[in-house]
């Protein structure tokens, strides 16, 4: 669950000019890409998950980030989304060595990383690309299984999984899944989107196109935001039944979005631009990435919002902080 009253990006750049409404925190060493992955639990606790198996954590909402596990797993081995129930109980989506999609779980924080049993896809190539967890019990991955994009769930915190989904409207992989509850959620294609309503007893295709889909973000059971690669953002409403194009005016195009009420929401461009509603989309009011008066900066395009507290952008060193007032 994520509310905000505030603005946090994480950036990693170095900085070049003394003037700059960003604090910088370092970590020494480490080099984020934009295919990194940053998480809060709330405004202390939160996650990252760098070149694929490194992974950091914080408990001072940023201001210092300790490793806790720089090989969870094996050499080769590849991690690309994390999701926690709480503090210590999380879950990881990737791939093995030998490239079969798998789920790890960690009851410690992340200091170490069990693979899960009873995985529904047996001997097959693949990987999963995205995981979330609503709640202790309720969990859902996204990705590809070497045939097709897949959906697999589990409803007793990860001892079992299922198939829910096996390719056949999205023929090639899901890159995101976002739910709100434990029956509501949206699965995100390369080119369609798809709804469960009942848990992921059926899946429905509500969206399909041509342009690349880029990310997704639900708020409430029944909205969706998604980024396009034409320069737009997408709206779904009534469950997804019901979509509007939002044109954007920005030089770039969204690449990440994340929507914390009804009315408040932030999007990330290709260009390093910073889009801001207050309006529920109505709007947007476009400002330049807080890295733009650093130099060496890495493309950053993925963040994370907690609702009550704060969003936020994966570090290379790590960058921080941009704060906005509550938004209602």
């Amino acid at each position: 669950m994520r509310y905000a009253n505030a603005l946090l990006l994480v950036a990693f750049c170095v900085p070049a000019f003394a003037q700059s409404p960003w604090t910088v925190t370092e970590i020494p060493g480490l080099r984020v890409t934009a295919e990194d992955r940053i998480l809060f639990l709330n405004d202390r606790v939160g996650w990252i998950l760098a070149d694929s198996h490194t992974i950091l954590k914080t408990t001072d909402g940023g201001r210092s980030w300790v490793v806790e596990n720089t090989n969870p797993t094996r050499p080769g081995t590849a991690m690309w989304s994390l999701s926690f129930a709480d503090e210590k109980h999380g879950w990881a989506a990737g791939s093995t060595d030998f490239g079969q999609p798998t789920v790890w779980e960690t009851t410690n924080g992340g200091s170490s990383w069990m693979v899960e049993e009873s995985w529904p896809l047996g001997n097959v190539s693949g990987d999963l690309y995205d995981i979330q967890f609503v709640d202790a019990k309720h969990g859902w991955a996204v990705g590809f299984n070497g045939r097709g994009a897949v959906i697999v769930a589990t409803t007793n915190g990860g001892h079992r999984w299922i198939t829910q989904y096996n390719g056949a409207e999205i023929t090639h992989l899901f890159r995101n899944v976002r739910c709100e509850d434990a029956l509501n959620c949206f699965a995100l294609g390369l080119d369609g989107v798809m709804v469960t309503e009942d848990g992921g007893e059926s899946w429905h295709l509500v969206y399909f196109g041509g342009a690349p889909f880029r990310d997704i973000d639900v708020f409430g059971s029944t909205d969706a935001w998604v980024a396009l690669g034409s320069g737009h953002l997408a709206h779904a409403t009534l469950g997804g039944r019901l979509w509007n194009d939002v044109p954007v005016q920005a030089k770039g195009f969204p690449s990440h979005v994340r929507f914390v009420s009804n009315s408040a929401g932030w999007a990330i461009t290709d260009k390093n631009e910073i889009l801001m509603t207050r309006d529920g989309g109505k709007t947007w009011s476009t400002g330049d990435h807080p890295r733009r008066p650093y130099s060496n900066c890495h493309d950053q395009h993925h963040f994370d919002a907690v609702r009550d507290r704060q969003p936020w952008t994966p570090p290379d060193p790590a960058d921080k902080v941009v704060k906005t007032p509550f938004i209602k």
